[in-house]
């Protein structure tokens, strides 16, 4: 962590030690979820698979505003190609950025890793059906048929389909 963060790793440590990683707003039927955190072992994997998927941008570093080479991906919004990333070095070091193949972003996305993960866990249809590009799409699990969130229950336990 502190090898790819450098002076950034203390703000993800004390959940890092607690969650090495998780899966969140996941679909019990099928595989689709809202937001993968990756695992600490996998950033380096994941930061390369992203920066290969923005390529583009190599030629042309000062159309990096997300900072896919200058940062680490921690995180990802599945089958959307989409990252978010934390760079390690300059004036936005810390930040989270949400770097979306389909545009870009004038700021942040949070502030640093504790703006994060309360930016995704406030308000998560609006996150997953708005901001995000609704990428989530939950099934059934009988059919092909797929439905964007619309309203959230957090705990679905003892509730029947």
């Amino acid at each position: 962590m502190e090898q790819a963060l450098g002076s950034h790793a203390p703000q993800v440590a004390e959940f890092y030690r607690r969650h090495d990683g998780f899966v969140l707003y996941g679909d019990l039927l099928s595989e689709a979820a809202g937001i993968v955190l990756f695992p600490v072992e996998q950033w380096v994997e994941m930061t390369d698979e992203m920066r290969r998927g923005f390529y583009f941008l190599q030629e042309e570093p000062e159309t990096d505003p997300d900072h896919i080479f200058t940062g680490i991906a921690i995180a990802t919004v599945p089958y959307s190609g989409n990252y978010f990333v934390m760079p390690i070095d300059g004036s936005t070091a810390g930040q989270i950025f949400y770097a979306d193949h389909d545009g870009w972003y004038d700021a942040a996305f949070a502030d640093d890793f504790d703006g994060f993960l309360v930016r995704i866990t406030q308000e998560p249809v609006h996150l997953l059906a708005k901001e995000l590009g609704c990428y989530t799409r939950y099934s059934d699990g009988q059919t092909d048929a797929q439905w964007i969130p619309e309203e959230y229950f957090p705990d679905v336990t003892g509730i029947e389909a």
